[in-house]
């Protein structure tokens, strides 16, 4: 009776230190893990004890809040873009901005580079010191997408360059975020070099053909 008690005492102590050491992962980690021990147990590597026993440390988040974190700043981001195309589309509200916000370069065109360049060096630093804040960084490098779309607008605007420049903007802007994704490793960023390389070229040629192809 005292060595079965001895041996349910022992059992407990290591199902009490194995919950005190658990890995704590996501259910893709989670299976990324499993074929990797099984992987292991079929070369030979590991003894079924051993599987056993790193097979029970793992403790799947029963909710990704990294998942959910993603969808919250993609929401926040389209929220943040409709509004800005709600504003450029409403003359009062339009016309309400260049009265009183939009009134001189400075605040025009340089106030909105320097936010953006600002918030790309803080995306780029989040995601070299923590690759758990991918979520907040995408919402700021997207931010900062939008103020160099609106920078640039705007240069076209106060120099007068006509709408024969838009494809000119759309390529510098393109350039930006296509440099920035690239230090930044953002999909986001790179999806949207690539949508302003095909609208560049789409509005290039509709400028040399005279529109008579569209």
């Amino acid at each position: 009776m005292s060595t079965v008690r001895f041996s349910l005492g022992i059992q407990a102590q290591s199902l009490t230190f194995e919950r005190q050491n658990a890995m704590n992962v996501t259910n893709e980690k989670e299976k990324i893990i499993i074929n990797a021990l099984d992987s292991w147990l079929a070369e030979g590597l590991i003894t079924e004890r051993e599987y056993q026993k790193f097979f029970r440390t793992l403790a799947p988040y029963p909710f990704n809040l990294s998942t959910l974190s993603h969808y919250i700043s993609t929401g926040a981001l389209l929220c943040l873009t409709a509004s800005i195309g709600i504003v450029a589309s409403d003359a009062e509200l339009l016309s309400f901005v260049y009265t009183h916000i939009m009134t001189t370069i400075t605040t025009s065109i340089f106030i909105p580079a320097v936010v953006s360049l600002t918030l790309y060096l803080l995306a780029i630093w989040l995601r070299t010191r923590d690759h758990g804040c991918s979520a907040l960084s995408g919402f700021i490098l997207g931010t900062g997408a939008i103020m160099t779309g609106i920078s640039l607008w705007q240069t076209g605007k106060w120099l007068e360059l006509g709408k024969g420049a838009m494809a000119t903007q759309i390529l510098t802007a393109g350039v930006v975020w296509g440099l920035v994704g690239f230090f930044a490793r953002s999909c986001l960023l790179w999806f949207l070099f690539l949508l302003s390389l095909c609208v560049w070229f789409g509005v290039q040629t509709g400028y040399d053909e005279g529109w008579s192809a569209y």
